[in-house]
């Protein structure tokens, strides 16, 4: 916001420059000035090209060679740079937005993360406020890990409120690299938005427990953990299923569906030599509500 003001009293003040220099012995010539830069910045748009009409229009019909004349010539040429600056400033500023960034990681180990920490350190990366952090959602988490906790890969994807738009970012770890990556967009819209999991709620969950205490105890080449975010109907019953309240894990053996949030973890098992098929599925409900 405070970058538009400034250039819009930068554009003001050349304006006055303008009408104080030029051709001020011309009737109604402030108007004129104004008239001139605003045909300068009119712009017409087709299938996202935008083309400055309004300074083809004073190039064919309006422009003068006379002297007198340099004023308005002035203006339209204001109006042309504010087209420009229009289009190449946000295109800017969009791409430094979408820049990937890097987040030193708390650990590699998933049995050793702190959730919660490790969010600060993605959100301080991702400049948000107080009132975006408490808009946050999450969804989409998927770990990879081995059998000692150690991280082979790690992605979720946030979306957010900020100055009234929605923001959204992807996080990702792969082993073998140094850093977190976080990439980050705006978007329009975020349909499933409201149905979505706070990032707050969700970490403050995983920090209650240990992931090591839901993985399946059998031997596998590795192990995974999903969770899609969503506030859903549990119907599934091909798999053991337990009840998370605060830190405790409780079996559970009542009806289906039911309504809550749910993580399944489960082993890999190889298959050939660069196959693999998930086993030994485990579900895991939290904040559920019976039907």
């Amino acid at each position: 916001m405070l970058n538009w003001i400034t250039t819009f009293l930068f554009i003001v003040g050349v304006i006055l420059i303008i009408v104080k220099m030029m051709d001020d012995e011309e009737p109604y010539h402030a108007l004129k000035i104004i008239g001139y830069y605003l045909i300068g910045t009119f712009r017409f748009t087709f299938n996202r090209i935008h083309i400055p009409l309004g300074f083809i229009i004073f190039l064919l019909f309006l422009r003068s060679p006379e002297k007198k004349q340099r004023g308005k010539r002035y203006a339209a040429g204001l109006g042309l740079l504010a087209f420009v600056v229009a289009l190449v400033i946000p295109a800017i500023t969009e791409s430094y937005y979408k820049r990937t960034r890097y987040v030193e990681p708390i650990t590699t180990n998933i049995y050793e993360l702190n959730f919660q920490n490790h969010w600060k350190k993605v959100a301080e990366t991702l400049e948000l406020d107080e009132y975006s952090m408490k808009t946050t959602r999450a969804e989409g988490l998927k770990i990879d890990y081995e059998k000692d906790g150690k991280l082979k890969r790690l992605r979720y994807e946030v979306t957010w409120r900020e100055e009234g738009q929605f923001r959204h970012a992807t996080v990702y770890f792969h082993e073998g690299q140094k850093k977190l990556t976080v990439r980050a967009t705006k978007v329009d819209q975020w349909l499933q938005y409201d149905r979505l999991i706070s990032i707050e709620r969700l970490f403050e969950k995983l920090d209650q427990i240990n992931i090591k205490d839901l993985t399946p105890q059998g031997e596998f080449s590795y192990y995974g953990f999903i969770f899609s975010g969503e506030w859903t109907n549990f119907a599934i019953k091909d798999g053991e299923t337990f009840i998370i309240e605060d830190n405790k894990i409780i079996p559970y053996a009542g009806e289906l569906p039911i309504e809550g949030y749910w993580m399944n973890t489960f082993g890999m098992k190889q298959t050939g030599e660069r196959s693999n098929v998930s086993t030994d599925g485990h579900y895991y409900l939290f904040d559920v509500q019976s039907k």
